[in-house]
């Protein structure tokens, strides 16, 4: 698993004026740790992750991340493919703080392939090529619900043949 972020306190203290979640730097600094102590299982979700992009991963097309946020599920691929497999690495986000985070990561973790973190919003629309794998990890629930059946489109018309894509998200069940 990548280095640890810094603690997550940003909601320990009592607040006054209660403010929209964000995800600017604040965030970024202490994102993995969020992730590890609300996601459940969350490093074993990167792991199994990390394989099954390994499974459809093709040489001489492209994985896409939409939500990257730190580059985690980058560098859980990166754990289970060939170096020599040509593969480009497609970050998008929406937050300028996360994709610095993801990079330099990607940096530190001297990633051996090809990559590019893009800001983009995915509630104003999406363009995905030649994609053998397409990633949303806890992403979905941050798009507008009138933008979703869209972003799913944009993807499907971006998948190659026998491309998958891997969605994860949080849901709250009647019962266990």
């Amino acid at each position: 698993m990548p280095s640890k972020s810094e603690i997550d306190t940003l909601f320990a203290a009592a607040r006054t004026h209660v403010e929209d979640f964000n995800f600017g730097e604040n965030t970024a600094a202490v994102f993995d740790d969020m992730l590890d102590r609300s996601v459940p299982f969350y490093a074993e979700i990167q792991r199994m992750l990390g394989e099954l992009v390994a499974d459809f991963a093709v040489s001489g097309t492209s994985v896409y991340d939409l939500g990257c946020s730190t580059g985690n599920t980058f560098l859980a691929a990166g754990a289970n493919l060939s170096p020599d497999l040509d593969v480009k690495f497609v970050g998008l986000d929406s937050s300028a703080e996360m994709l610095r985070k993801a990079g330099e990561k990607l940096t530190a973790a001297r990633f051996p392939w090809s990559y590019e973190l893009k800001l983009q919003d995915l509630n104003d629309g999406l363009h995905v090529e030649n994609a053998s794998v397409a990633l949303m990890i806890l992403t979905l629930q941050f798009v507008r619900p009138l933008n979703r059946e869209a972003v799913i489109a944009g993807l499907h018309a971006g998948l190659n043949h026998n491309g998958c894509l891997l969605l994860v998200e949080k849901v709250l069940g009647e019962h266990s």
